[in-house]
């Protein structure tokens, strides 16, 4: 019972700690898109990528699966560990769905053949995460070098996260080897938590660009307490929890999403009906970056209408 008691109180805690610290926040800049005017599927008939790119879906923590499997296998329905084509899971992985519908809203930019998920365990443990890293590195490098033997260039990387799934990505830039000329062109993560320990590795020039998107209904993000895990940022444990926003950078796009005058909640993030308009939020978020009057790297507050 106490530790119950104990578990309630943090969690009571870290919703008061996440409310206020919006109370002092920057003025953003802000943008209304009018999804009802956004057809689908939307059939690109002049827009073409410049180089090849892969993409590459890395699922985030998997809470519920000691004690709610078929919970954790609705909300992630993850594969087994490792990189695989999206064509290659069964129909039960609900990372399948979110592949084929990005394909269907933008086949150009999510060719199904070039569609990847990545497995990983979904512990909820830094180490986990730097582990989980360091295979996909591996794992890249060799569909990276396969590409090449099929089509006689090197594709480049687009990443998609969700929640933890993000610092897997982040943690990329601490294990890559310049030698191997690997790069991400594109990290999109949604509603990633920062942390101390990764938060600064967006500001690696391994990372061309991030988009990060949050919204500030989603108290799942926030809830994992960075501070009381010992590390080498971290050598005195602390009640502290993890923050929505990366510090301003000129490589980073920056959103707070609101759909209909409403935040989201952490699922929400990997919901059909969000994933349906991720490429027109991101075509969003560039074009709001090359406008005259935007600062670079500003933080934006971007309204959807449905």
């Amino acid at each position: 019972m106490n530790i119950k008691r104990t578990l309630n109180k943090l969690i009571t805690l870290g919703l008061l700690i996440t409310t206020c610290t919006g109370c002092k926040r920057p003025a953003l800049a802000k943008k209304n898109l009018d999804l009802t005017q956004v057809r689908l599927p939307v059939i690109p008939t002049e827009k073409t990528e410049q180089e090849p790119m892969i993409t590459v879906w890395i699922h985030g923590t998997r809470l519920f699966k000691l004690f709610a499997h078929p919970i954790d296998e609705y909300v992630h329905a993850a594969p087994p560990t490792g990189l695989r084509l999206a064509t290659q899971l069964s129909p039960k992985h609900r990372l399948q769905t979110i592949a084929r519908s990005l394909n269907t809203v933008d086949p150009v930019r999510f060719p199904l053949e070039h569609f990847y998920v990545f497995g990983w365990s979904g512990d909820l443990s830094f180490s986990e995460r730097e582990k989980a890293a360091q295979k996909l590195y591996t794992e890249l490098k060799t569909v990276l070098a396969d590409y090449h033997t099929a089509h006689g260039v090197t594709p480049r990387i687009r990443l998609i996260t969700h929640s933890h799934g993000g610092n897997v990505a982040l943690n990329l830039a601490k294990i890559y080897d310049p030698a191997d000329n690997i790069h991400i062109a594109q990290a999109i993560l949604l509603a990633a938590p920062v942390q101390k320990e990764t938060s600064a590795y967006a500001r690696d020039p391994f990372f061309e660009k991030i988009y990060a998107l949050y919204s500030t209904m989603d108290n799942l993000q926030v809830m994992d307490p960075q501070g009381l895990y010992k590390t080498v940022h971290n050598e005195k444990r602390h009640l502290e929890f993890s923050k929505r926003r990366f510090p301003v950078q000129d490589n980073l796009r920056q959103a707070k999403i609101k759909v209909n005058g409403h935040g989201i909640a952490h699922i929400g993030f990997i919901s059909r009906g969000f994933i349906n308009y991720l490429p027109t939020i991101i075509d969003t978020l560039d074009s709001w970056e090359t406008e005259n009057h935007a600062q670079p790297g500003q933080e934006r507050l971007l309204t959807l209408h449905t």
